[in-house]
């Protein structure tokens, strides 16, 4: 029986949501950046638009059953977060509390929730590493001519500080590390797990090139450390596979223009103090407060961020974080989720989707250095595919069904003229 219009349609939106989800805000960032106008002038009418897609998907997937499309626990930490933001919001008067409850629901629960509902188990990860990979290479090249015509504006540098480092008005060095560590992920898989036509192979190539330039140039520790334990686990898994990209690496110096000098950058980045930052002193700072803000209030957790640091500073750290706004109770919620979600993918998910197990695992490491739970729409979106993922059901036939029907396929499988006489 053919499905409903709106279900396929559904399906084929719930896939334009996971891209967008991934790739889709740095592509509204850098337009930004070149276009020279306000960011909410781009960034609402495209948070909008993403929103009325996830409706479509909800609206169309809710007649028909529920059950195993949504997973509870996730749904449950949503509720109790939303129900702190709002506490926050009208009890606490925390500056941010409101925008940060509506940005949740915009771009985290509904999103996710869309996702969900349009089915993991017939999500392709070759499809979807296809148009990641594409959408992330207008961005990346995009990023790559606006630095080399000096379109884009480093508000950092104006104040003395990482001037050496990639960013624009709209997009800093971990959004755009993130974007380029998605891409060359995505990139990486094509290459070693697929079989594409020549011009898929060179896109993944120049994938690969423009997100290793711009990951280097952004020089932001998180995405580096990220994209990298995502790509050990490929090459651990697949080692054999390695024959497939491990002559390009060999070369792919040749094409990073002034490769020595960024490789020296990321190395200071890394050996020199990590206190010698500004933004990492009052990273260190705000994740102590979060801590004490824990040991206060051990059960419920507190607040969602530490008011006297002001708007968008956050712990940078989801562990922390949940630990300061949800206290015990959430943090029972996400290691519960992570604890299900490891299940799953060592029992069957890395094999049938090991692109989506790479992209949980960069997120994941990612929001260990930078991130928030109100904006860590693409971790939760990948967490809920794994979460919602089912073993396709296999029934065991009768005895005597199954030996009739392994001997149709042995008399098939033989050639005619060997084929017994009856």
């Amino acid at each position: 029986m053919p499905l409903p219009r709106a279900v396929v349609w559904s399906e084929r939106i719930g896939l334009l949501i996971r891209v967008l989800v991934l790739v889709g805000y740095p592509f509204v960032g850098i337009a930004v950046a070149n276009l020279g106008v306000e960011s909410t002038t781009v960034t609402v009418p495209y948070r909008v638009f993403v929103l009325g897609l996830a409706m479509f998907v909800i609206l169309a997937r809710t007649r028909r059953p529920l059950l195993g499309r949504l997973d509870l626990l996730l749904l449950t930490f949503f509720a109790v977060y939303a129900i702190r933001l709002f506490w926050d919001w009208q009890f606490h008067d925390i500056v941010g509390a409101s925008n940060s409850l509506l940005f949740f629901s915009m771009t985290v629960v509904g999103p996710v929730v869309a996702t969900m509902l349009a089915g993991s188990n017939n999500l392709d990860d070759d499809i979807l590493a296809k148009f990641t990979m594409m959408m992330g290479l207008v961005v990346l090249a995009t990023v790559l001519v606006s630095s080399e015509l000096g379109l884009g504006h480093n508000p950092w540098a104006e104040q003395g500080v990482d001037t050496t480092r990639l960013m624009f008005d709209a997009l800093n060095p971990i959004s755009l590390g993130n974007c380029a560590g998605v891409t060359l992920i995505a990139s990486t898989f094509l290459l070693m797990e697929t079989r594409q036509a020549r011009y898929m192979r060179v896109l993944s190539y120049c994938g690969i090139i423009l997100s290793a330039w711009v990951i280097l140039a952004a020089n932001s520790r998180g995405p580096l450390i990220a994209v990298a334990l995502a790509l050990v686990w490929l090459v651990v898994l697949r080692f054999r596979r390695m024959a497939y990209i491990a002559p390009f690496l060999l070369i792919l110096p040749l094409f990073i223009p002034n490769l020595d000098q960024k490789i020296d950058n990321v190395v200071e980045r890394f050996s020199g103090p990590l206190l010698a930052s500004g933004s990492n002193l009052a990273r260190v700072q705000i994740q102590d407060a979060a801590i004490k803000s824990f040991e206060e209030n051990p059960l419920f957790g507190e607040h969602y961020i530490d008011g006297s640091f002001g708007v968008g500073s956050y712990p940078h750290n989801i562990l922390i974080e949940t630990a300061m706004a949800l206290g015990l109770a959430g943090l029972t919620l996400l290691a519960a989720m992570l604890f299900r979600s490891f299940v799953s993918i060592f029992s069957f998910y890395k094999t049938a989707h090991p692109l989506i197990v790479m992209l949980l695992t960069q997120q994941l490491v990612a929001l260990q250095f930078s991130g928030a739970i109100w904006g860590a729409d693409a971790f939760f979106m990948l967490l809920g595919a794994t979460l919602t993922a089912r073993k396709l059901p296999w029934k065991r036939l009768p005895r005597s069904a199954a030996t009739f029907e392994l001997a149709r396929q042995r008399r098939s499988a033989m050639p005619v003229a060997r084929r017994p006489l009856h």
